[in-house]
């Protein structure tokens, strides 16, 4: 019997509040597959977002619109890339949820509204197809507050005509003071869904949209991350816009190493907007490298209280006085002085700028759908919506009137106005904001939830909120408190400064707290080894992760002992273990990183369909070596047999005896392998299977060796050969 000793404490991986670096170890070691994960999403998602979570008079969350139908497929091909080794980012197999304002070409893109159900656009946002360039899992379309929350003045936040309420797992109840159906603690918008299906754990990160405090008013509600981006970070090709000037898409997770892995996969230049241009040499795709738990320390930190504390209570200043002791705790200095234009700020419109650009903006996106598009203007929706009042407009669509009122032309007094306006916001802002930070030398402003939301929309700079702590819950039947966040401004692209401060808070405050509503489900808690021995006996055995429990080929030690055995850490997903052979013929199926000895006997060692960077020996014996890429292979005593099929830069030393290096079988090596030991009279080079014989063979000498070329490819280095080989050194077939 097979016997599997560990060799490190079991990991325990829970599905709630998984972060993507626990996912990854989890994926890593075999304990998990992608498929297993969206499984396990779309199980919670069934139970809580489709059906009632836990608590006396709980509604459904309805966070997700709508779910992709061929998430699983998916993610059983990205398994199966992680098995070859392909993994094309840390979200390589893990699930994404998109706000359903972002393109999807293989599902419909609706913005909550009735009058785009079933509207498919004609290809993938941006942001769309870099997450599946990274290998992410699109899980599915979150619910939002409709049109981003630029229909109708009173809509609740999280409602869509098409979706109806989102609810808060803090407190998935009914509202008893506003009798419509609303849900009593706002989910926040407009991308309510995105935050509420994290927080709940109905899947790991989700991307929302944010025009004034659409991703820090549901990131603060829901007790989760967001990271609102500077306007021209990410493009907003493919996302129904409200207003270019302000618009933006940016990241949620439950910690800030995650929204900032998330963001990373965000951003680039995109021709098709021209504010990414701006972004050029300032861009990252990689912001984990900016999570310094020592950020807070020799910080500067402007906390402009008069204007923006105004209305707190006692119990939400406590929460913000403690964030900012922490802070000082930290080595962060506090400066407690006020932004200038602070109380102008407070008073002054918006809807001018929003009104003008939605039109515009909206009219342009709508084009942008193709001759089948349902709605193809404003005023195309503005109609449909009056011809299905029912359905539509339950808050009416005062914003939609508004904006489709306002003269677009070049001359009129709705386009001076608008750029009136947009100067106004500029210097209250950008100007105002920038002068702020320069005159106090400043890293970043700190505000009490989303009391910056409006100064950081306007001058189209980056925020990042995340949870400060919790207020009393009156509601007798729920057992959640009320979040209550904290959020950090900054100038224009200075993201890895925020997620610096914020990351370094995080791990010391320790804040959040999962929603009690979304409890885990059977089968979410698991233990995995990851490090193991395995013994296997004088019989023949079969050691490989399908009939061994426990082993699954990464950073393992197998001792096969005696008998003919077949060891296959081929399936490995990032490799490592130490293989040794024994006595007996055995075959050794090779996966990545392995250190691999036969021992004694005629050995096979098949390293062809393994993802490189072996070391093989076959010791005693004469073995036969199938060689894969970038591996370092030695016959040792023997007649030694090595054959190229597809693989490339391989090391191959024979050893003793009379050893047979095939160079090129069938088809031609992706590149040159290199042979550091050919004996002239005693080894042969062969090539079979591509019709070539002695006279078609190119033989040139490098400082590497000697070069055997054919059919225009290198097909081996010979390394020490000083001169051209014989036809007696070849054999071909």
């Amino acid at each position: 019997m097979v016997n599997v000793i560990p060799l490190s404490s079991p990991k325990t991986f829970n599905l709630l509040e998984a972060t993507i670096a626990e996912i990854n170890q989890a994926l890593e070691f075999g304990a998990l597959t992608s498929e297993g994960l969206v499984q396990l999403y779309v199980n919670r998602i069934a139970t809580y977002d489709f059906n009632a979570p836990v608590g006396e008079g709980a509604q459904p969350l309805n966070s997700i619109l709508a779910l992709n139908e061929n998430a699983l497929a998916i993610a059983q091909t990205l398994d199966l890339e992680r098995r070859q080794g392909i993994i094309k980012s840390p979200l390589h197999g893990i699930p994404v949820l998109l706000k359903d304002n972002i393109d999807t070409a293989d599902q419909p893109t609706t913005a909550g509204s009735v009058a785009l159900e079933g509207s498919v656009p004609l290809d993938d946002a941006f942001i769309t197809a870099n997450l599946r360039n990274a290998g992410a899992v699109i899980l599915g379309k979150a619910s939002l507050t409709e049109y981003a929350n630029y229909l109708a003045n009173g809509m609740p936040a999280g409602y869509s005509s098409l979706n109806g309420y989102t609810f808060n797992p803090y407190n998935p109840t009914l509202s008893t003071t506003v009798p419509d159906g609303r849900p009593a603690l706002s989910p926040g918008g407009s991308s309510a869904g995105s935050a509420a299906a994290v927080s709940a754990n109905l899947v790991t990160v989700a991307i929302g949209s944010e025009t004034n405090g659409s991703i820090l008013s549901p990131g603060n509600q829901n007790a989760v991350v967001g990271i609102k981006p500077t306007v021209g970070l990410v493009s907003r090709d493919g996302i129904i816009p409200i207003a270019a000037s302000q618009d933006t898409a940016g990241p949620f997770g439950r910690t800030v190493a995650d929204a900032a892995a998330l963001l990373g996969l965000m951003t680039g230049v995109d021709p098709n907007d021209a504010a990414t241009s701006t972004s050029d040499g300032k861009f990252f795709t990689d912001y984990t490298q900016f999570l310094d738990a020592k950020a807070l320390q020799g910080s500067r930190i402007g906390v402009p209280k008069t204007v923006f504390w105004d209305g707190l209570t006692d119990e939400q200043r406590a929460i913000v006085e403690q964030a900012i002791a922490v802070m000082e705790a930290q080595g962060a200095t506090i400066v407690y002085e006020d932004i200038p234009t602070a109380q102008e700020l407070a008073t002054a419109p918006n809807t001018t700028v929003l009104d003008y650009e939605f039109k515009r903006d909206l009219n342009a996106y709508l084009s942008s759908l193709g001759p089948d598009a349902p709605v193809k203007t404003l005023a195309d929706v503005i109609a449909f919506n009056e011809a299905n009042p029912e359905v539509a407009l339950k808050y009416g669509q005062a914003r939609a009137l508004s904006a489709e009122s306002k003269d677009l032309s070049p001359d009129s007094a709705d386009t001076a106005a608008y750029l009136a306006a947009r100067a106004t916001d500029l210097r209250l802002t950008k100007d105002a904001l920038d002068a702020y930070l320069s005159t106090y030398a400043l890293d970043a402003v700190l505000f009490p939830t989303t009391r910056g939301a409006n100064i950081g929309a306007r001058a189209g700079y980056p925020s990042v909120i995340l949870p400060g702590g919790y207020l009393a819950n009156s509601t007798p039947t729920i057992a959640d408190d009320i979040p209550f966040g904290i959020s950090f401004l900054g100038t224009a692209y200075s993201e890895p400064t925020l997620i610096g401060l914020a990351y370094a808070y995080e791990q010391v405050s320790q804040v959040r707290v999962a929603p009690a509503s979304t409890p885990a489900l059977p089968g979410e808690s698991f233990q995995y080894l990851t490090d193991v021995l395995v013994t296997g006996t004088d019989g023949d055995d079969f050691i490989d992760a399908a009939t061994v429990t426990g082993f699954d080929g990464n950073s393992d030690v197998v001792y096969a002992l005696a008998g003919n055995d077949l060891i296959d850490t081929n399936q490995s997903v990032s490799g490592g273990s130490q293989v040794y052979g024994g006595e007996g013929d055995d075959v050794f199926i090779v996966g990545k990183l392995d250190r691999v000895s036969g021992g004694e006997g005629n050995d096979i060692l098949d390293a062809s369909y393994g993802r490189g960077s072996n070391d093989i020996s076959g010791d005693d014996g004469d073995d036969v070596f199938y060689l894969g890429k970038n591996d370092t292979l030695f016959g040792g005593a023997g007649d030694d047999q090595f054959y190229v099929r597809f693989g490339g830069d391989n090391l191959i030393t024979g050893g003793e005896g009379a050893d047979q290096f095939w160079i090129a079988n069938a088809e031609l090596p992706a590149s040159a392998n290199t042979i550091a030991d050919f004996e002239i009279s005693t080894d042969v080079i062969g090539i079979a299977g591509l019709g070539i014989d002695f006279s078609a063979l190119t033989q040139t000498l490098s400082d590497s060796g000697l070069v055997l070329s054919a059919l225009g490819s290198d097909l081996a280095i010979l390394q020490g050969i000083t001169g051209p080989l014989s036809a007696n050194s070849f054999a071909f077939g």
